[in-house]
């Protein structure tokens, strides 16, 4: 990965816009550059640019990246170009404000990433896929890239030179690690976590109580006679049910026939009423056949009259549309006279219009000079003006720089020591960071003699309480060994725990056999009682049944002789219809002539005297035919109650039957189950049984009371012996943590001894750099020690460079206006000059405009000639419009005339039509009537009902006649379906002794489900109680097998301070860093390679070549060769953090500060040795030293106002390397 270029706005104290570019001249020449600048001028926020860009996070604002905007303004962004395998992109972070203003609200930060080959955005959003990108691109995560890019050369020199109990801390830090520690504590946490969740699991399996198999067989027995019981009484419940739904049919059938008849005699009725209006519905109908006829005829009129009051209206409008076109014919050639005399006067007026217009066009070319040459007078005055001002002004400027010079050669008189103060500089900040390294280890010694005291005051009270704690805990271990005697003993002293589970699982079994027994009693009673109802219910249908027969008999003697009556009147309805089928005969017999049928002379039916009975004898016929039916539908319904009351006597007989064999079998099933009881039970007496069995059911009670007591017992027994068992391990613990007390209080009071002894040095060594800080600052008459007398003595060297370099300039400006004087004497000569050419020419070119303007007046006054000319072309423009359109009136009359003239003729000859063709129409209609026995067109229109009347007449007929056909449809349906049901005859008892039974029934069910209920509830409880204990026992297994696996790993890496496992990791990572670090360190220098300590895994020592292979600890080096090692060592954690990305940039944040002349130009050297490898590498810092030694750099300068600037510097020169 290299990184081409960074362009960033608003960051930090870098305000406004900024870009660097890593792949252009002077950077690619030297590959090795500086950024260089004081304290807190904002050399950091250039690789904060960078970060930001790539991962959205700077290091020193992780949690908020918005602390990056420059203060006090409304966008923000950073983007860098980079390349990674020969590909080059372009990742942008942005930020701004809302509405864009400076007050507004932050708004949400955003990312993009483009491909700068196509310059295509490859993703933008959302932002964690964006980064995702990237990280995914360039194989480095955040971390990574701050420890491949950015060097962290400073803190490797810092682990060199700290104790081995710093080391594990500051490594963990530079390399990333403290995964390990959290790994290490993790485990350790875990493995405790993973033994609570065992015990748990075991305290849960001994609190589990379950059933017996004795108690378990003795439920289920219970359960599965119960649920037989339930069995049958729900089939009887059901039985009981079918019939009374059959009886509620019955009823519901017999309504429904009887409000279908009343509803369609209802029906029949209403078509009788309306009999005259559906008779004038069929004269509307066929009415309704002429009506197209009337319609057309009726057309024909209309059409008829509104082609009569047209003509009539044409024949008015005739002489009027003549009159008009006469009046059109005069009023053109008035306006054809007009136009002519319009366009004589255009012609005459021409000639002097021409004239005008080449006067005015001659006036507006002098006019047009004459204000370009007024133009010209009037720059020559500004600008001759404007020469005298600026004379005066540089007059002034230049007696302001000459007493400037003089200011400033009397400043440097009175201060020629400051031209030392650069090295004075130099020396202050070495003795002053000499004097703080003092203060702060002092400090450091005197809080870790602090802390020792602190931790042997701790250690102290950790051993009194340890003591306490264990003197405690044999206490505790003495009273639960006391109690745990105590319940032993009472376990002893009472009857055995087997011998009651033995007498307890005896007792189920008698009591289930108890309320078997009582069940039994109470079903032989039920049954006695059934039998007694079943006979009584069997005598009353019995007689039921011979009063059916009876009645049959009655109404079958009925029917007979009604059936003889029904065939009289059939016979006479015959009868009567032959003597109406004679009617045609009658009519043409003659007087006193023979009948053709019989002969006889004498016809007394003749000439009306005839009157038909046919009617009369139908109506008799139908109301007799009537009775007899009604006869057949009782005989029918009696004997289908005959048929249903055999039925009814057969499945009685049938029932007691059953029934007594059943109470046969009851009894003897008793009387068996009574030889298994210690004690015989009586039949008739369930009170005395109930009593025996909640008798039992008590002892059972009182016998699972003692077990589960003594159960407990064991039970606290177990957790008494587990606690006297973990007292004593906690008392051993305490014991050696006590030991280890004591061994950690001896090295407290070593180390504080240490600490004292290099504290009296350290002051020596405070003393030391203040006298020389005292002597330095004697000549400046400075004292103190402090950050400012070095900021005074930097303001001070650079008043002292601007105050020579302003000099200099103050000269160079002096002379550069003494010569521009000189110069602007002469051009105002010039000036003066031009004025005076300018100003006669506008006078003369101002009296020739007057003279033509003079012209121009007397000709044609004040007149424009072209508007003159076009107010008379417009005027003859109109009066041939005019003339246009009287030409159109005319012609517009003459043709209205002539279509006038047409459409009279042409309505004459539709009149004619109209009148033969509505005569013909009429009398066809009329010859259509008679036909229909209609003689006028006035019956006719009399027969026309109106549309509502007649739509209502249809819809009433059609809706009773529908009505009619599906009552008689749906009356016999009934019928059917009723007789039907009575045929099936299910039962004979009344719905009220059905409901009774059915009541009875479900009383049994519900007490039946009730203990069904309690005796599964018992059974699933075992069941759930027993799968809950296997399922503990499996969570116990496989929680034992995961405690073993953890414990086994806190044993290898677990530790409560996480070193144990930290510690190991780290000393692999450092053997592999001093790998990748020799690699490196041997193209730095040939003479060192870095070992690791094989016995110790955070130490690491330096082998010299030059000295036979020599193994030297660390702290030999020399301050040249320790940064060789440490930049060695960061080089290395580079590679070990990019894995397989090649990074071809990298930037060393400060670490040279320290360094001398000799030991920089060593680092120097090592540097370039690197770049020529092809790396880029960018130093941070602020040593002035670095900018004779390094020929590109970037110089960040403060300005007021806590902003910055930023130039690059190659040789000394500033290059257009950053644009700002």
């Amino acid at each position: 990965m290299k990184i081409l270029s960074v362009r960033f706005l608003n960051l930090n104290s870098l305000k406004g816009e900024h870009q660097i570019r890593f792949d252009e001249y002077p950077f690619t020449e030297s590959g090795l550059f500086a950024i260089t600048g004081p304290t807190g001028a904002g050399k950091t926020t250039i690789l904060d640019a960078i970060t930001v860009a790539l991962y959205g996070r700077v290091h020193r604002h992780d949690r908020d990246v918005s602390e990056n905007m420059t203060r006090h303004t409304a966008e923000s962004f950073s983007e860098v170009e980079f390349e990674v395998k020969d590909k080059s992109y372009r990742a942008k972070w942005s930020q701004r404000r809302s509405r864009g203003k400076v007050e507004g609200t932050l708004q949400t930060h955003k990312m993009e990433l483009i491909d700068l080959s196509s310059s295509e955005v490859i993703i933008n959003h959302p932002l964690a896929e964006v980064l995702q990108y990237i990280v995914d691109l360039c194989g480095l995560d955040y971390n990574q890239f701050l420890r491949s890019v950015m060097l962290s050369q400073g803190d490797f020199t810092q682990f060199l030179k700290s104790k081995e109990n710093e080391r594990s801390e500051l490594l963990e830090r530079i390399t990333d690690t403290a995964i390990y520690s959290d790994i290490s504590r993790y485990v350790y946490d875990r493995a405790r976590t993973e033994k609570d969740k065992l015990e748990n699991l075991k305290l849960q399996l001994n609190s589990t109580e379950l059933l017996s198999d004795e108690e378990i067989k003795v439920l289920q027995l219970s359960l599965e006679e119960l649920i037989v019981a339930d069995k049958n009484i729900r089939t009887s419940l059901q039985e009981v049910n079918v019939k009374r739904n059959w009886l509620s049919g019955l009823v519901k059938l017999s309504a429904q026939q009887i409000n279908q008849k009343l509803s369609l005699d209802e029906q029949t009725a209403l078509y009788l009423q309306h009999e005259q209006d559906f008779e004038r519905l069929a004269s509307h109908q066929v009415a309704e056949s002429f009506r197209p006829a009337l319609r057309e005829i009726k057309t024909q009129t209309e059409q008829q009259i509104i082609k009569q009051a047209s003509l009539d209206q044409l024949e008015l409008d005739f002489p009027v549309i003549l009159e008009q076109l006469k009046k059109a014919q005069q009023d053109l050639l008035l306006a054809k006279k007009s136009a002519e005399q319009q366009e004589s006067v255009l012609k005459e007026v021409e000639p002097l219009l021409q004239e005008v217009s080449r006067k005015d066009a001659a006036i507006e070319v002098i006019k047009g000079q004459f204000l370009r040459t007024e133009s010209l007078l009037h720059d020559a005055e500004k600008e001759l003006d404007l020469k005298q001002k600026e004379q005066e002004q540089r007059s002034v400027e230049l007696l302001k720089v000459e007493g400037a010079i003089k200011e400033l050669e009397d400043w440097i008189l009175n201060n020629p020591h400051d031209q030392d103060l650069d090295k004075a500089i130099l020396l202050y900040e070495q003795y002053r960071k000499e004097l703080l390294t003092a203060e702060r280890l002092l400090q450091i010694n005197s809080l870790g003699i602090t802390n020792a005291l602190n931790e042997k005051k701790k250690i102290n009270e950790f051993s009194i309480s340890t003591n306490k704690t264990i003197e405690g805990l044999k206490q505790d271990l003495i009273i639960k060994t006391d109690k745990l005697n105590s319940y032993q003993q009472k376990v002893a002293q009472g009857q055995p725990l087997e011998e009651l589970e033995v007498i307890a699982s005896g007792l189920p079994s008698i009591i289930g056999i108890c309320q078997g027994q009582l069940k039994l009693a109470k079903d032989i009673s039920l049954s006695k009682q059934n039998s007694k109802d079943l006979n009584k219910q069997l005598n009353e249908y019995q007689q039921s049944f011979d009063t059916k027969n009876n009645l049959i008999t009655g109404l079958q003697q009925e029917k007979t002789a009604a059936d003889l009556i029904l065939e009289d009147y059939k016979r006479k309805v015959e009868i009567e219809l032959r003597i109406q089928n004679y009617d045609a005969d009658r009519d043409q017999l003659q007087v006193d002539q023979p009948c053709p049928l019989c002969g006889s002379t004498e016809h007394p039916f003749v000439h009306g005297h005839y009157k038909s009975r046919v009617n009369l004898a139908e109506q008799e016929r139908d109301v007799h035919a009537l009775r007899v039916k009604k006869l057949t539908d009782l005989v029918n319904g009696a004997s289908l109650d005959v048929k249903g009351l055999s039925v009814n006597l057969s499945t009685t007989k049938d029932q007691l039957k059953a029934l007594e064999d059943r109470l046969s079998k009851q009894e003897e099933e008793f009387t068996s189950q009574n030889k298994l009881l210690p004690v015989s039970l009586s039949l008739d007496k369930p009170a005395v049984i109930e009593a025996v069995i909640d008798k039992k059911k008590n002892e059972l009670d009182a016998l699972q009371q003692k077990i589960k007591t003594l159960r407990e017992l064991q039970k606290t027994i177990a957790l008494f012996q587990s606690a006297c068992v973990d007292t004593q391990h906690a008392i051993e613990n305490n014991g050696t943590r006590l030991e280890s007390s004591l061994i950690q209080f001896k090295q407290v009071e070593d180390q504080m001894l240490k600490l004292q002894n290099d504290t009296e040095q350290i002051k020596a060594a405070y003393v030391t750099a203040e006298n020389q800080i005292k002597d330095l600052l004697t000549p400046f008459k400075l004292t103190g020690t402090g950050a400012e007398i070095s900021i005074t003595l930097n303001e001070r060297a650079d008043q002292f460079r601007t105050n020579t370099r302003s000099v200099q300039t103050h000269i160079l400006k002096r002379t550069e206006l003494a010569s521009y004087l000189e110069s602007t004497k002469e051009a105002i000569l010039e000036k003066k000059l031009l004025y005076d050419q300018r100003s006669k020419a506008f006078n003369q070119e101002k009296n020739q405009l007057s003279v033509h303007t003079s012209e121009r007046t007397e000709l044609f006054g004040d007149k424009n000639p072209d508007l003159e000319r076009e107010r008379l072309t417009g005027l003859l423009r109109m009066e041939r419009d005019r003339v246009e359109k009287l030409r159109a009136v005319e012609n517009g009359c003459t043709a209205t005339l002539q279509i006038t003239e047409t459409k009279i003729g042409q309505y004459q000859t539709d009149l004619e039509q109209l009148r033969v063709l509505i005569d013909q129409s009429t009398l066809q209609l009329k010859i259509n009537l008679l036909e229909k026995g209609i003689p006028s067109l006035e019956e006719l229109n009399a027969l026309f009902l109106d549309p509502s009347t007649a739509e209502r007449l249809s819809a009433l007929e059609k809706g009773i006649a529908t009505s009619i056909a599906t009552g008689k449809q749906v009356l016999k349906s009934t019928l059917d379906e009723l007789l039907t049901e009575k045929n099936k005859n299910l039962t004979t008892l009344s719905d009220e002794e059905l409901h009774e039974q059915a009541e009875s029934f479900g009383e049994l069910t519900s007490s039946l489900n009730q203990q069904m209920g309690v005796t599964k509830q018992k059974l699933d409880e075992d069941t759930r109680l027993k799968l809950k204990s296997k399922d503990l026992v499996e969570q116990a297994k496989a929680q034992k097998f995961e405690y073993d696996r953890w414990q086994k790993m806190s044993v290898l890496i677990g530790s409560d301070n996480g070193r144990r496992f930290s510690n190991f990791a780290q000393g692999l990572t450092l053997a592999r860093l001093t790998e990748l670090a020799n690699i490196h360190l041997i193209k730095l220098s040939d003479r060192y390679q870095i070992l690791k300590t094989p016995a110790k895994d955070l130490e690491i020592q330096i082998i010299d070549g030059y000295q036979a292979d020599v193994v030297r600890p660390m702290a030999t080096l020399s301050g040249g060769e320790s940064f060789l090692v440490s930049l060695a060592l960061a080089l290395g954690l580079s590679d070990l953090a990019s894995r397989k990305t090649q990074i071809n940039s990298l930037f060393i944040d400060e670490g040279f500060g320290t360094l001398d002349a000799d030991t920089l130009d060593v680092a120097i050297s090592a540097l370039e040795n690197l770049q020529a490898n092809g790396k880029t590498i960018g130093i941070i810092s602020h040593v002035e030293a670095l900018k004779e030694r390094i020929a590109t750099q970037i110089q960040v300068g403060k300005q007021p106002g806590g902003v910055s600037t930023i130039k690059v510097i190659h040789y000394g020169t500033e290059v257009s390397g950053i644009s700002a």
